[in-house]
């Protein structure tokens, strides 16, 4: 991505560094949109690897937690819901950027 911050300097960013520059207030402005697509992109890609996770997790323990040790089993639903609150907390953080 190629953005223009001077317009005698360009810069190569990568999206970590895009989001970064994009965050700072004297440039939020000019690249407002640009911003929010990159932030709304990121957000909805790790929503959608931590959905995958959430179901693998779960698959896991519905299909395996009768042979499980307690301990494991536990830890594995706690992991599930951890996700679970993630997942919603992503969500919102989502909406609110879009």
């Amino acid at each position: 991505m190629t953005i223009r911050k001077d317009p005698s300097r360009v810069e190569r960013l990568s999206l970590s560094q895009t989001i970064t520059v994009c965050a700072s207030a004297n440039l939020r402005a000019v690249f407002k949109g640009r911003c929010a697509v990159s932030i709304q992109n990121e957000l909805n890609t790790i929503t959608s690897t931590m959905n995958e996770l959430a179901v693998r997790i779960t698959s896991l323990v519905e299909s395996e937690g009768n042979h499980m040790e307690s301990d494991v089993y536990t830890e594995l639903v706690g992991a599930e819901r951890t996700i679970g609150t993630l997942l919603r907390r992503l969500t919102r953080v989502a909406a609110r950027t879009s």
